[in-house]
């Protein structure tokens, strides 16, 4: 038996009846998380549903890179790895030169290639991958690529480039998880 019924708690005029575990009880689940670690532990090429498609977002931070680590061991034999960077565009307002903006937004489209091309090349030259560089909101872009691709993972890391902007813009790892209807790989 796991829990007493005759486990109760004496609280003034009435009673109170107190639920707690007993050491059997506690012992039992400890086992049955243990069984599942240690079988969760067990997956293998065997055993696992592998993924055809996968989207990895980048933004170039050590974070992102680490779902390299993840990526290549969920990939289905002949699956396909897109790798996307989204670039930020600022628009010229009356104060401000049309060419230093128009600059500024080469500068953000050179760095999102940089880094789709760097993430590429840490992942086995054998994989299929193809990798895009969009203009947008991060989350949505990301969200829409994924859907129109049809993926099946989108892998994210959980941080980005800092805590500032996460505090000014919000997380769009968070924005993703929320926004997209199939599965979501979060990477710490």
């Amino acid at each position: 038996m796991i829990f007493s019924d005759n486990d109760s708690l004496k609280i003034s005029n009435g009673y109170m009846r107190v639920t707690y575990l007993s050491a059997s009880a506690f012992l039992f689940l400890l086992f049955v998380s243990a069984t599942f670690v240690h079988k969760y532990n067990e997956l293998t090429k065997d055993n696992f549903c592998f993924t055809k498609k996968i989207l990895v977002p980048t933004d170039g931070s050590e974070a992102a890179e680490k779902e390299v680590e993840k990526v290549g061991d969920l990939l289905a034999e002949g699956g396909e790895i897109i790798i996307l960077s989204v670039a930020s565009e600022l628009t010229p307002h009356q104060f401000q030169s049309k060419d230093d903006i128009d600059k500024l937004n080469q500068s953000f489209l050179d760095e999102a290639q940089f880094n789709v091309d760097k993430m590429k090349a840490k992942f086995d030259p054998n994989l299929n991958i193809t990798t895009k560089v969009l203009v947008g909101f991060p989350a949505e872009t990301i969200v829409g690529v994924a859907e129109d691709e049809d993926v099946e993972l989108i892998a994210i890391a959980s941080s980005g480039k800092g805590r500032v902007t996460k505090f000014f813009i919000g997380s769009v790892a968070e924005k993703v998880i929320h926004s997209f209807k199939k599965d979501v790989l979060l990477v710490h």
